[in-house]
């Protein structure tokens, strides 16, 4: 009788921690899904066709999350990291949802960071 109730317990333990674990999960895979608000809510888009960059000139696209202030003070360190490097002028081209695929459509850009969606889209697409 003993036996069978240390058993029952055991048994119960298991259950609950393996019940709070599969919920310690969710909550985090459901609070690293969660939408988060940026400062700048309305991005605007950028029209980057003005730019007139050398032949030599590697163009980055990377994707505007906040505001191109944002994105230039992210990327354009590494990218004057790369050029002083490399001997090669990086130029940093700040693209929308919708601008990325008309500039790679275009040829305009060398490198793009974008979400995984859009670089499936390119990648079948280009």
């Amino acid at each position: 009788m003993v036996k069978n109730l240390v058993n029952s317990i055991s048994y119960q333990q298991t259950i609950i921690h393996l019940l709070t674990g599969v919920s310690i999960a969710l909550i985090l895979g459901l609070t690293a899904c969660e939408k988060k608000q940026s400062a700048n809510p309305s991005v605007i888009p950028v029209d980057t066709s003005h730019q007139q960059v050398s032949d030599n000139t590697v163009r980055v696209g990377v994707l505007i999350i906040d505001s191109v202030d944002s994105v230039k003070q992210r990327y354009q360190p590494l990218l004057n990291y790369l050029s002083g490097v490399i001997n090669r002028p990086f130029s940093l081209v700040p693209v929308t949802q919708e601008s990325q695929f008309i500039e790679v459509a275009q040829g305009n850009l060398h490198f793009t960071t974008n979400n995984p969606l859009a670089a499936v889209q390119i990648r079948r697409l280009y």
